[in-house]
């Protein structure tokens, strides 16, 4: 068998070849296509080891390229690396909360006091850091003996800890912390010629709990609180009567609703 071949380069960047073979004194002629010289290369290396048993009338025939992939060997199984997939059971999320509650405090102004409070909280995982304001407004107290009483009312800012104890939806968190404020009491009763008014300062430590419970977007809390002032100040009208003492220990119970961002969807807490 002989062959000639003629190789060209067109403009659109593809190559060809003319290849006229003779084989048993029958010619043939074959033209090949390639987008690259060593793509013809193989081609023409394939074309001549059939050219001996193929019996072909002479045709164009156009060659599919060969993508490159096919071209190369097998690829050697690549060094087993481990997934890294986030384990969101396992790193704690953060969130921040706003709150707001009813409040009913019984010992800091010596008789049962509703207010109201607010807060702000950061959720890192099962902790939490809040700060948070109370407003406990006037309390009326009179003595029945002598007549004389007073109003009393308490405005206070505290900051506290929590950690989570039982992360189940209702969330369970043993929390301590401390606030300071003012005492205002005015002094009433008709011995009284003019009405008296004081004002002292308010410190005081707290340990409590606190239960959260997700409604919705909203999430329900309740905070049962024992506050005990370091300063215990009396308030007296003077020549008549003490008219206040805070109590050595305080109960306090908060209820409201919280909204955090972003919303724990799908955590355990």
């Amino acid at each position: 068998m002989t062959a000639e071949a003629r190789v060209e380069s067109t403009s659109a960047g593809v190559w060809t070849l003319r290849l006229v073979t003779q084989v048993d004194g029958q010619s043939r002629t074959r033209t090949l296509e390639a987008p690259s010289c060593g793509e013809l290369a193989q081609a023409t290396a394939l074309a001549l080891g059939l050219e001996a048993g193929v019996d072909e009338t002479n045709e164009r025939e156009t060659m599919p390229p060969v993508a490159a992939a096919e071209t190369q060997g097998p690829r050697a199984p690549s060094r087993a690396e481990p997934e890294h997939t986030p384990a969101h059971g396992n790193e704690p999320s953060s969130s921040v909360g706003f709150g707001l509650a009813g409040a009913l405090d019984v010992g800091s102004l010596g008789s049962a006091a509703p207010g109201a409070s607010m807060s702000v909280s950061w959720l890192p995982g099962k902790a939490r850091l809040e700060v948070d304001g109370l407003l406990l407004p006037t309390v009326q107290l009179a003595n029945s003996s002598t007549g004389i009483g007073a109003a009393l009312s308490m405005l206070a800012g505290g900051a506290k800890g929590c950690w989570s104890v039982l992360a189940h939806k209702l969330d369970v968190a043993a929390c301590g912390g401390a606030e300071a404020g003012r005492v205002l009491v005015r002094g009433q009763g008709p011995a009284l010629e003019s009405s008296s008014e004081a004002s002292r300062g308010w410190f005081a430590v707290r340990a409590g709990a606190l239960l959260t419970y997700p409604v919705g977007i909203f999430t329900l809390r309740a905070e049962p609180e024992l506050v005990v002032p370091l300063l215990r100040d009396r308030f007296v009208v003077t020549g008549i009567d003490t008219v206040h003492t805070a109590a050595p220990v305080a109960l306090r119970a908060l209820l409201g609703l919280e909204v955090q961002f972003p919303q724990r969807i799908g955590d355990s807490r």
